[in-house]
């Protein structure tokens, strides 16, 4: 896991302080899209939702290895989700590509 820069370290970067606990957080926390374009962002969630498909794949074999058919279940259940929201996303993108 990456470490949150210091503020002694942002400071002698040459970033002004933050005035606020808030400021600070928002700075830790701010992980706006680096290139607004609703393509880029469609893209993404694309290939977040079918990335999630193929990784709850290893959960689901995971869970039914142990015993654990609810999980397991549950675990389908998001692919599945995944997997329509993924679909739904290319055709999306497709129509605004032509």
């Amino acid at each position: 896991m990456a470490e949150i820069p210091s503020v002694a370290w942002i400071i002698s970067a040459g970033a002004e302080a933050p005035q606020s606990a808030k400021e600070m957080i928002t700075m830790a926390t701010d992980i706006s899209s680096p290139v607004k374009d609703k393509n880029y962002n469609l893209i993404w969630a694309i290939e977040a939702s079918l990335s999630n498909v193929w990784k709850l794949e290893t959960y689901v074999q995971d869970a039914r290895e142990q015993g654990d058919e609810e999980l397991a279940d549950w675990f389908r259940k998001i692919q599945e989700n995944n997997r329509t929201a993924g679909q739904q996303g290319k055709e999306m993108l497709l129509q605004r590509l032509q």
